[in-house]
């Protein structure tokens, strides 16, 4: 998808305003026409900005928004997970972790479903998850330095 192209290029490079103008038109509070063929990927990019912008709750909903579009887009979930995290809300980002873990084993998702269960105080759970990651991923060394795994 070219029309994705600079979106991508300007994310990289830090231009999130202008990667924000050019996926979304403030005027009618939309998707631009050039991205509305695959709405899933134009929500989940305006998400993936605005959370980079430390705007996590509209984020949250753009990614929201992506998941209407395609039900198993589970970076979008993962987001998700990540946006009630970073807004502290543990107990919403909790099933979002465990429902990535689950179906695609991401080792990534399995680390902050740790995080999730240590900050709700389910400290056994936590350092059981913890110390199923196994040691050439890179969510590892996260989880050693949690001195019981």
């Amino acid at each position: 998808m070219q029309e994705f192209d600079k979106v991508h290029k300007y994310i990289r490079e830090n231009r999130l305003e202008e990667a924000k103008i050019l996926l979304f038109d403030n005027v009618s509070l939309s998707i631009k026409e050039a991205y509305r063929g695959d709405f899933n990927h134009a929500y989940y990019l305006l998400g993936d900005i605005l959370y980079l912008q430390d705007n996590f709750k509209n984020a949250l909903i753009c990614f929201k928004k992506a998941l209407l579009f395609c039900h198993d887009d589970y970076d979008a979930i993962f987001a998700i997970g990540n946006c009630y995290n970073s807004i502290n809300l543990p107990y919403k980002a909790f099933p979002f972790y465990k429902r990535v873990y689950n179906k695609t084993g991401n080792f990534d998702a399995l680390y902050n479903l740790a995080n999730a269960y240590y900050d709700l105080g389910y400290f056994r759970e936590a350092i059981d998850a913890y110390q199923e990651i196994p040691i050439n991923e890179r969510s590892y060394k996260l989880a050693k330095k949690y001195p019981a795994c």
